[in-house]
């Protein structure tokens, strides 16, 4: 029995997987329902800001790749971020390495490094940038770059600097097709607002033209030429999405977008074309144009009144679909802003490292430093990795990064040395002990993903509404719908006077209208995307600034605190010394009005003053 325990555990494998085009809650929910009914999978989690997914599964059961495949199968798009057993993925974490390749020999190089001890799982960037995942306690990166190279020897393969797994650029690219589809949807919709909200407050008209011996409104004209391109061209992601989401029988947000606006102009194109089929020559257009004030519509033909005309239901497309994507692109914004804030944090770690050899030193890629490695620290340089100092004499690392400590810190032989401090005074060698996610910046890091995949109770709350939502407004909206014909049919609900006298087809349209309003009227609720949004923003704003957030549930449980009790005063700084107060000799001030370079009046290349400087030159900033 303990046996098998010990088998099963070791079968026990993580997967991260990307999954592209989720949009709101129901989207999430419908992967990880989808990602947990799979047989294997004990565990399964959906971030909806990062677009990721987290799984725990059997791997003697099912694969990541079968996972992808799952995760294609009902409309959205699966990749593979990283894969590794459970044990080690907990124990001694991952480290990660960024190769440059040629294009063409791509492929069977990352088939090969898949293949070598230690190597978790790889990912090929843009053609050519390859991602190797790695446990550092079986394999290191310089061991790693050995065997790609002997095994290929022909083949260029460098270093690369870090990347980020595409994710920033993926979001530049979503959003920029998103600007481009708002810019071109905004202008219609103004006009369109100006035509059926202004024009009609202030009793003014665009006239009438001829067509079939009909008054047709140039208004309703102008809007069916305005809004006919934003709904089938500008919008057509909603209905893309719609018919996805419709075809794995989890209707999103989307479908209620792609519904209301279809509807809504199908709606105006019916109005119209029982117009031209039934109306008589020179029957009044009082279904297409404006209001006319002052007693009914003219005899003759079929008559609607104002809350029912086609003009109307024509512009309701373009507002809604701009408004929409508005909301959108400020999400896609809000993501940037935040995956940017955590790879800016992980580029706090030096990009470089000093490493001494039996055969001498020499400066190579922080992602090649392995544990044992001595690397030689001096003053002014980023600290490459965790690690224990051996030199004989102490050194001062400021830690104001990490511990929010502005004053530096002593570190004396065998003091423990964080990656992405920084040597301010002495030299000497450090042997590195820990690289990757398990040093004390790549748990930093790590912390904050994690917390933005953690739900708070109102966000999962929102998540099982969000269920059950969409589904619940389209049957609202059929409900109101047969309601209002059945009262209207009925005799029940008195109708304009210019409606006594119309068909069952124009009964009908009657009542759709009240159907499409509860259609739109659901459109824009961000119940399910404002909950993680905010937490996605606020713990990168907070990161920024120097605060953790360890889950969702302390940021949300944060909202009622009321005081904050500190043990000392020391971390609550800005990280850098500021001048309050000085006094000058009279020698050194008659020094300063000769000379003003003594006080560095040109900052030095590639930094700024001391602040001592900038206080005696006056600048406000440098002195409280």
């Amino acid at each position: 029995g303990a046996q098998g325990v010990q088998g099963a555990q070791a079968d026990r494998r993580r997967a991260e997987i990307k999954v592209g085009g989720m949009t709101c809650s129901a989207c999430s929910s419908a992967v990880e329902r989808c990602l947990r009914t799979q047989r294997g999978v004990h565990t399964a989690s959906v971030n909806l800001v990062l677009e990721k997914a987290s799984v725990v599964f059997d791997g003697s059961v099912v694969t990541a790749e079968d996972l992808c495949e799952e995760v294609d199968d009902i409309g959205f798009e699966g990749a593979i971020l990283s894969q590794g057993p459970v044990s080690l993925a907990d124990d001694a974490g991952q480290a990660t390495l960024h190769l440059d390749v040629d294009p063409e020999g791509a492929g069977a190089l990352a088939d090969f490094a898949r293949g070598l001890d230690g190597v978790l799982s790889c990912q090929l960037l843009e053609g050519h940038i390859l991602v190797v995942s790695y446990d550092p306690s079986v394999v290191g990166a310089r061991t790693l770059l050995a065997h790609v190279r002997g095994k290929f020897p022909d083949s260029r393969i460098e270093v690369a600097p870090p990347q980020d797994n595409g994710q920033i650029a993926d979001l530049q690219r979503h959003a920029s097709g998103l600007w481009f589809n708002f810019r071109c949807s905004a202008l219609p919709a103004a006009l369109v607002f100006v035509i059926t909200i202004v024009l009609p407050a202030l009793n003014l008209e665009l006239g009438t033209v001829d067509c079939r011996m009909l008054h047709i409104h140039v208004a309703t004209l102008v809007v069916l030429l305005l809004a006919t391109p934003v709904q089938f061209v500008f919008g057509a992601e909603f209905h893309s999405q719609a018919r996805k989401a419709m075809a794995r029988g989890s209707p999103n947000m989307d479908v209620l977008v792609s519904l209301a606006t279809s509807i809504s102009y199908a709606y105006a194109v019916a109005v119209l074309a029982s117009k031209f089929c039934t109306a008589p020559a020179g029957a009044t257009d009082a279904m297409a144009g404006h209001h006319h004030h002052g007693g009914p519509a003219s005899s003759g033909g079929i008559h609607f009144g104002l809350s029912c005309h086609a003009l109307h239901f024509f512009g309701m497309a373009p507002i809604l679909m701009a408004v929409v994507l508005c909301g959108k692109l400020i999400e896609a914004k809000a993501k940037i802003q935040t995956m940017e804030s955590l790879v800016g944090l992980a580029a706090c770690r030096s990009h470089t490292a000093r490493l001494v050899q039996e055969d001498g030193e020499e400066t190579v890629p922080a992602e090649l430093v392995q544990v044992g490695d001595s690397l030689r620290l001096c003053e002014g340089c980023q600290v490459p990795a965790d690690g224990e100092l051996t030199s004989g004499q102490p050194v001062w690392a400021n830690e104001a990064m990490l511990t929010g400590e502005s004053a530096p810190v002593e570190k004396q032989p065998g003091s423990a040395l964080l990656g992405g401090t920084t040597i301010v005074s002495g030299s000497g060698l450090l042997r590195a002990t820990t690289v990757g996610s398990k040093t004390a910046l790549g748990e930093i890091v790590s912390l904050i993903s994690n917390a933005q995949a953690t739900k708070t109770e109102t966000q999962q709350l929102a998540n099982t509404v969000a269920g059950y939502f969409v589904t619940s407004v389209m049957a609202l909206s059929l409900l109101v719908f047969f309601t209002w014909l059945f009262l209207v049919s009925s005799g029940r609900v008195a109708l304009p006077e210019d409606l006594r006298s119309a068909g069952a087809l124009e009964r009908v349209l009657f009542a759709g209208r009240f159907g499409v309003a509860v259609l739109m009227v659901a459109c824009p609720c961000a119940m399910g995307l404002a909950t993680p949004t905010a937490v996605m923003v606020s713990t990168g704003v907070a990161a920024r600034m120097g605060c953790l957030v360890k889950s969702a549930e302390a940021l949300e449980a944060g909202a009622a605190v009321s005081a904050v009790v500190l043990d000392k005063t020391g971390t609550i700084t800005e990280g850098e010394p500021r001048v309050s107060a000085a006094a000058l000799a009279p020698a050194a001030a008659e020094l300063l009005g000769w000379c003003p370079e003594a006080a560095g009046a040109e900052p030095p290349e590639g930094g700024r003053r001391p602040p001592a400087a900038e206080y005696l030159l006056g600048d406000p900033s440098a002195g409280e």
